[in-house]
């Protein structure tokens, strides 16, 4: 049975992927301007954030998203996302591929945690035991679901055993590493340690209050880096709403949403906005076990037959960025993405062999039509529903809507009872994007089935460097040819700050505060 990677956002909750970042500003009140830009050193190096609605602040242990983000400001992983959406080293430092089931892994030398502690690769393996062995109930524990074991040779060096293949695993090495010191008994689970947060990034931990966390630059951090902003003081609130009253009474200099009428719920004045994509990627799945859908160019006709740049204005005002492939803008892999023009639509189905007949499109007996399954609970996917059904319907394409529970939705795809389905995916990493169309994948939601498309994924997954970026050209032109998912769009998100704040936007998907070192009012 396929793994359900589909999720639902939740409107007025912060939410992203930690394991992301378009450089587009926006126009006009949206865009970053001039007197932003930091022309002296007259300014105050503090700035005051916010969190809520907290569980914990264990790294590890935390389930909410927002609150990762803010702690990726004390810990940090072996690997992250870069500004071109690759894989690059953090703590680690070397790394290689002995063989299918074992890595070797050097950490960077001389990093130390914020008590002076040197960083050893003991801290790795404890980390990654901790989430292999289930200590305690983590969002990471499914990264590292095909490690059987860590062998600390030395300080700077582990290797990393493997129950199966796992050609990508540094993409999984993304979660927050720990110190074994500290934590280590019953560490993990003393929320007085954990609310006493020790790493080794930019910030640590000062102090702590009812209504507040101080947080101090590290100036003994490994990138050895000029931080600008010197003090955070993070404020703690029961709720987001909380937050956004905050914001407005200007309690609080900065804030992340993933609301699309945040101009509604902010106000625009006074305020400087940036957005980035994250990693949620709306698509239509075509199950090509129909023999209809089975038809790339009926796929292919659909992109072409869909109005994406008014769903996103209209619907989404302009909170989301048009991509046929699960890549995003920023990403060096990108590619250019048709064009809504119904009338190579209508070639795409006339090359493929359908025949129009009295507003109907038809092909070996069989009628050009499908029932579009959405989940009820989901106000802007059933608008977006409509609204692809009427496009389609302009070019004689008969879609049907069908609202369903979630319950049903996720039933539907996992027992392939549907035709087509809007739902979104989390697309943590370009290679995921592999899964998606692997036969026998259990994240191989559109069903589908090329021979030609496995065989390129198992020479991918042998690859390394720039052997597996021209492998990877070939695989996107193979994927944009066949189409096996119908893609809509990435959604964004949006950070807000005070007129006041200056500072070089560079948010990222995976890391929304990621230049805040750089930042002051």
């Amino acid at each position: 049975m396929k793994r359900i990677l589909i999720f639902f956002i939740l409107v007025g909750i912060t939410v992203g992927v930690l394991i992301g970042v378009s450089n587009h500003n926006d126009n006009n009140e949206e865009k970053v301007e001039k007197d932003n830009e930091i022309e002296s050193n007259d300014y105050i190096d503090e700035l005051t954030l916010s969190v809520s609605e907290i569980d914990t602040l264990n790294p590890l242990r935390t389930k909410k998203l927002h609150i990762s983000y803010i702690l990726q400001l004390i810990y940090e992983p072996l690997f992250m996302y870069d500004d071109e959406n690759q894989l690059t080293p953090v703590l680690a430092d070397e790394w290689m591929r002995r063989d299918d089931l074992t890595w070797i892994i050097r950490i960077k030398d001389n990093i130390e945690w914020h008590d002076g502690e040197k960083l050893t690769a003991q801290d790795i393996e404890y980390t990654i035991n901790t989430l292999i062995n289930k200590e305690i109930e983590s969002i990471y524990s499914a990264n590292v679901q095909k490690v059987s074991s860590v062998e600390v040779v030395n300080e700077k060096d582990l290797i990393i055993n493997l129950s199966e293949p796992e050609p990508y695993l540094i993409s999984k090495l993304t979660f927050p590493i720990v110190s074994k010191k500290y934590f280590e008994g019953s560490g993990m689970l003393d929320e007085n340690k954990s609310n006493k947060m020790l790493g080794t990034g930019p910030y640590k931990y000062v102090t702590e209050y009812d209504s507040s966390i101080i947080l101090t630059s590290n100036e003994k951090w490994w990138k050895n880096e000029n931080i600008k902003l010197k003090t955070i003081n993070l404020n703690k609130y029961s709720t987001y709403s909380e937050e956004i009253k905050a914001f407005k009474s200007a309690e609080i200099d900065m804030i992340l949403t993933n609301m699309y009428d945040w101009k509604e719920k902010f106000g625009f004045i006074g305020i400087n906005s940036y957005k980035f994509e994250n990693t949620e990627y709306e698509v239509l799945i075509p199950n090509t076990e129909n023999k209809i859908l089975a038809d790339n160019s009926v796929r292919k006709a659909i992109l072409y037959g869909i109005n994406r740049a008014n769903i996103v204005s209209t619907i989404y005002d302009e909170n989301a960025v048009i991509s046929d492939l699960p890549i995003m803008s920023y990403s060096k892999n990108t590619e250019l993405n048709s064009e809504y023009n119904i009338e190579t639509a209508k070639q795409i189905l006339i090359n493929g062999g359908w025949k129009q007949e009295s507003k109907q499109w038809k092909k070996d007996g069989k009628t050009l039509k499908f029932t579009l399954l959405v989940s009820k609970d989901d106000k802007e996917k059933i608008s977006v529903a409509e609204k692809i059904k009427q496009d389609l319907e302009e070019i004689d394409i008969k879609v049907t809507v069908k609202e369903v529970s979630n319950k049903e939705f996720i039933s539907s795809i996992e027992n392939n009872k549907f035709e087509v389905a809007i739902a979104s995916l989390d697309i943590k990493s370009e290679y995921q994007i592999q899964d998606l169309v692997n036969t026998g994948s259990e994240h191989n939601y559109a069903n589908y089935i090329n021979i030609e498309m496995d065989n390129l994924i198992e020479e991918l997954r042998k690859l390394e460097g720039t052997d597996y970026d021209e492998k990877f050209h070939e695989f996107k032109n193979m994927y944009k040819n066949e189409l096996p998912y119908i893609g809509l769009y990435f959604k964004t998100n949006t950070i807000l700050t005070n007129k006041s704040v200056k500072g070089e936007y560079k948010s990222t998907a995976y890391e929304p505060y990621k230049n805040i070192n750089n930042f002051c009012k």
